[in-house]
Parts: C-alpha cells; structure tokens; sequence
C-alpha cells in the first residue's frame, strides 16, 4: 500500500489482444484519496492533441476514469489519441506516455476489466522511476496465436527530455521493435539497443518478430537510463490450458528499490514463482 501512494506518476499502456478483436477495453485508471480531497489531473505531455483530465475527488473517495475512447486498434493509424503502446511506425517511438499528478497522496492504477483476460497494473509512483531495471518474465506459457497479435512487451515512457535508455538483452535472446519491425540480432554476450525518448514519449521492446514461444520472452533484459524512467510490463492472452487466455503484467521497481525478502501467496495448482538477479553470486 505505502509503495503505491504518491502524487505523482508515470505510466505507458500496454496493448493486448483479447481474442484478437477488442483490444485492451474496457481500460480504466482508477484512483482513490487518503484522508484529504484531491484535484487529480491526468495529461499526455507528449501530445498536445490530448485534453488533460481533471478530477476533483473528495477524502476518503473513488473516482475512475474509462480511457477505452482512446484506444487504437489499427496498426499504422495512431492519430492523436491514440493510447495503447503498440508499435506503429518505424522508430517504435510514441506519444502515448499518461502523466498523473494529485494535490494530495493518492492510490491509482490501470485496470482492464475484461472476463476472459482482465488484470490491473498498480501504478508506482516515484517507486516505479528509477535509472536501471531488470525484467522478471513467466517462460513457461507461451502466447495465443490471434489475428491480432498477442505477445510479451517491455514499455518505457521517459520522464524528462532527451532521455537515453539503453537494452541490454540476455545472451542468445533477440528483439524487435517498431512497425515494420526492426530486429535486434541475438548475441554472445547479449546485443545492445538504445534509443532516445522526450518526456512523456513511450517505446515497446518486444521478442524477436513477436515470437510467442515462452523462451523467447525478454526476461533478464537490463534496462539503464540517463534520466528516470518507468517500466512497464505485459504479456498477453497466454495459452494456459484449452481456455486459458490470461493477460499478466506490472509497472516494476527499479534496482535500488528492490528489496532481498518477499512473501510470496498461494495461487492455486500450479502456483509458479520466477526469480530474477541483479547481481553475481545472488544466494536464494
């Protein structure tokens, strides 16, 4: 709880699939107050074509803000709403970063109530910025195969112009990004990729050409930047069993917030944990 509330956050959507047809909808940023009224502004700093929202939203309340009019479904059509951070031109680049900002401390996060394949991304805060990131990702399920496509993504969205954020691939692992899509080769020791972004501008790192096999997910990628930056993950529409269609996904801490004792909850067969070092010689 006290990891979540600031006033101040950053977040990137990220796109899903959902069978193929209804994109990441219904999406909604729900925030709720503490013990004082908050005025709660939501901006795209990136895009001048988006209207702020502004929510004045009294102590101890709720309020919940339905952004699905925003989504795009058309690869290679962004226009100036365009909301989930798919990839739509050849730079990969967007400007699609939300920028939430209280008067008071506040809870917010993004959920996508949707019944075959819902989740909710809490949003960090200043918890959520930080300047190096590792990726945690499941490599056991691998993705649906849809007409739209459903696959596992890194997002950024920069805080701060003329940001430089720097990939860091696992050894052998390859990537892609942008539409058409560029490759980023695999590599012993893993490639590099960097790539500059403004504030509020956003970017999505994907396995190479989208590949949907679970040992081609992203995870271990180090991620590094000249200035804060927040990271979001997805993977989307995993193929769990004859019905399973769950989407999965976190805005993760960066390094130094990162902590060495986790409590972690029964979830049912199978209950799978995957853990990721950020040092040599990490003993578990």
């Amino acid at each position: 709880m006290f990891g979540q509330v600031d006033t101040e956050f950053w977040f990137v959507v990220p796109e899903l699939s959902h069978r193929g047809n209804t994109g990441g909808t219904p999406g909604t940023i729900r925030i709720a107050t503490l013990e004082l009224d908050a005025t709660v502004t939501i901006e795209m700093p990136a895009n001048p074509a988006f209207t702020p929202i502004v929510l004045n939203i009294a102590a101890n309340d709720e309020a919940a803000v339905d952004l699905s009019y925003l989504m795009d479904y058309l690869p290679g059509n962004a226009g100036v709403t365009g909301l989930e951070n798919k990839a739509l031109t050849p730079s990969g680049i967007n400007p699609f970063g939300l920028h939430i900002t209280s008067t008071n401390m506040i809870n917010a996060y993004w959920e996508v109530n949707y019944i075959y394949g819902g989740d909710v991304w809490p949003l960090k805060g200043s918890n959520g910025m930080g300047t190096l990131f590792y990726t945690p990702f499941q490599t056991d399920y691998p993705n649906h195969f849809t007409a739209m496509p459903s696959y596992s993504a890194i997002d950024v969205v920069a805080s701060q112009n003329n940001t430089t954020v720097t990939f860091t691939l696992p050894g052998g692992v390859g990537a892609s990004y942008g539409e058409p899509m560029n490759i980023i080769p695999a590599a012993t020791p893993g490639s590099t990729f960097s790539v500059t972004l403004n504030q509020g501008e956003t970017f999505s790192l994907f396995p190479l050409l989208k590949s949907t096999v679970a040992g081609d997910r992203l995870a271990g990628t180090r991620i590094a930047s000249s200035d804060p930056i927040s990271v979001v993950l997805k993977d989307d529409n995993l193929n769990t069993a004859s019905q399973g269609r769950s989407s999965i996904g976190d805005q993760i801490v960066p390094v130094d917030v990162m902590g060495d004792t986790y409590v972690v909850p029964a979830m049912g067969n199978p209950n799978l944990s995957y853990i990721l070092a950020t040092q040599d010689n990490t003993n578990i």
